[in-house]
């Protein structure tokens, strides 16, 4: 069964938590990890550069504490030829 490494749980704590509950149902039906919950300043500013935000601090839902905002990345089983 998926479940949330070390890293996924720290920044799912982030969160707010209406987003815990929903993460931790869908970690029940698909693995995935957990990439960003809340940004700091520093963080937003990057995000924004590398074309990751278009919103500058502190307008994106990320900013907020708990955060508004969870990005996630699918982690998809290969699947034969």
């Amino acid at each position: 069964m998926p479940h949330f490494s070390t890293v996924s749980k720290r920044r799912l704590a982030s969160c707010h938590p209406y987003l815990q509950e929903i993460a931790t149902r869908a970690i029940e039906v698909m693995d995935f990890s957990i990439d960003c919950g809340h940004r700091s300043q520093v963080d937003q500013e990057r995000a924004v550069r590398e074309g990751a935000s278009k919103a500058n601090y502190p307008y994106s839902l990320h900013n907020a504490n708990p955060s508004q905002a969870i990005d996630v990345a699918p982690w998809l089983a290969k699947r034969p030829h």
